[in-house]
């Protein structure tokens, strides 16, 4: 959930700090407009051979780079929505209501009147009946926030949505609501 986009966001700034300072020695010469004859390298490795110079080097690291950014600029997105939301579920007959936070901790419990009839077996099931319901709309709003924030077709937020299905042992789309 949030936590998880936090720590990527944060995560992403030092990657890209520290491909910066590995590569520190790509950039010779680069200040100063000198040209140094490109280096060729005849590394072969299964099927490909690299044959690289280090200005297609460095700007592979400077897509890299780029990449990074754009993943830390939709992480903070995703990570903003996701501190946001909550999540409200419902028992079958309406009587039972949780709201659960972006954590999936609940954090209102509604019961209605007629709550009053059952026994406490019951109103216990239907709490967590309506809790389980929450978390699957929970499970629901993060996935939609991902896919906002990364794409419709992209793997971070196909695998951020099953995660929040895992967590809340949630199976496929067949969870009732």
């Amino acid at each position: 959930g949030p936590l998880l986009a936090r720590k990527l966001a944060a995560m992403l700034p030092r990657a890209a700090g520290e491909m910066r300072k590995k590569a520190s020695f790509l950039t010779f010469g680069r200040a100063t407009g000198q040209r140094r004859p490109p280096v060729r390298s005849t590394v072969r490795t299964g099927r490909f051979s690299m044959l690289d110079d280090l200005s297609t080097a460095h700007a592979r690291i400077d897509q890299w780079e780029s990449d990074l950014a754009d993943r830390v600029v939709r992480a903070n997105v995703l990570a903003s929505r996701l501190v946001e939301l909550t999540a409200t579920g419902r028992d079958h007959d309406g009587l039972v209501e949780v709201s659960v936070d972006a954590n999936g901790v609940p954090v209102d419990l509604w019961l209605g009147e007629g709550v009053r009839q059952w026994a406490a077996s019951e109103i216990a099931r239907q709490i967590l009946a309506a809790m389980r319901a929450a978390h699957a709309d929970l499970a629901d709003r993060v996935a939609d926030a991902a896919r906002d924030a990364y794409g419709s077709d992209s793997t971070v937020a196909a695998a951020i949505a099953a995660r929040m299905r895992e967590r809340f042992g949630l199976g496929g789309d067949d969870v009732a609501r």
